[in-house]
């Protein structure tokens, strides 16, 4: 299966799609996409204007600025003042693109199956509290045969559930890779998720490798002009997602922006367009 993502197109009400990125240049190209129509592919968190997304449309004509004599122009050197984000081009890398989606049906799926087999197993506790002979701690085979059901679908279930946890490492040391190249990475990918198996330890480091990520993923696509348009992390909310791990029921809820914004990024740079490939829609660019 290919690796490019699919796009849909919603005009008038009515979605069409999916379409590849060349067949979406091509309909642009012919005027059957409007630069007003929304646009959508899988990583992008919400639907935006076709005119936003870079290299489906051509680009408009810049203004020249004209410079008077005796003016220093704005790029020379005695003019220009210093700024924090730099104006390189950051290096590509080849990354694989991260499924929200497988994530979180074997999150959600186990955890929903292993809800099945529980009330399976009190139904059937509840109808032997109620048969005849309860008393005596008697039970039908059929009853049996009940519990034994609902202990193999709980089990099941917490097996597709600990499963989620593969992709979630996936994607973490994917998101770490996509930082390596800036050189402003605190860790390496590797260090970033082995460190996360050694007891005790990783109660800090979880801060590291997760809160980290954040604040350094930010930093990154800050420093690097070309990079403005890429998503920006949530600090705050990848904090809050390390002190729930120390809470576990504040932990199952803030996965989900955790794991939404990791896929978020790293679909971002899976999908950027390569060096001498201006436009190409085989990933999305918001312009």
């Amino acid at each position: 299966m290919s690796d490019q993502p699919q796009w849909y197109v919603m005009q008038g009400g009515e979605q069409s799609g999916p379409y590849s990125g060349e067949q979406l240049q091509e309909y642009a190209t012919g005027g059957n996409i409007a630069r007003e129509s929304l646009v959508w592919a899988e990583g992008m968190e919400e639907w935006l204007a076709a005119e936003k997304i870079e290299g489906l449309f051509p680009s408009l004509p810049t203004p020249v600025q004209t410079v008077s004599p005796g003016m220093q122009a704005p790029g020379s050197a005695s003019s220009q003042a210093p700024h924090s984000g730099g104006d390189g081009q950051y290096p590509h890398m080849a990354v694989k693109p991260a499924g929200f989606a497988l994530w979180l049906g074997l999150f959600l799926g186990g955890l929903a199956l292993a809800g099945v087999g529980m009330l399976l197993i009190v139904n059937v506790a509840n109808s032997v509290t109620n048969a005849e002979g309860a008393a005596n701690g008697e039970i039908s085979g059929a009853q049996a045969g009940g519990v034994g059901v609902g202990l193999i679908v709980v089990m099941l279930g917490f097996f597709l559930h600990t499963l989620s946890f593969i992709p979630f490492y996936m994607y973490l040391y994917r998101a770490w890779s996509c930082l390596q190249p800036g050189g402003l990475a605190r860790t390496t990918p590797g260090k970033a998720i082995g460190f996360l198996f050694i007891p005790f330890f990783n109660l800090y480091w979880m801060f590291q490798s997760i809160k980290g990520l954040a604040s350094d993923w930010n930093r990154t696509v800050s420093t690097y002009g070309d990079l403005k348009m890429a998503p920006k992390l949530s600090e705050g909310v990848f904090l809050v997602f390390c002190i729930g791990c120390l809470v576990f029921p504040l932990s199952l809820i803030m996965i989900f922006p955790v794991m939404s914004q990791i896929c978020t990024g790293v679909n971002y740079f899976a999908y950027r367009p390569k060096p001498g490939q201006p436009g190409a829609l085989g990933g999305f660019r918001l312009g």
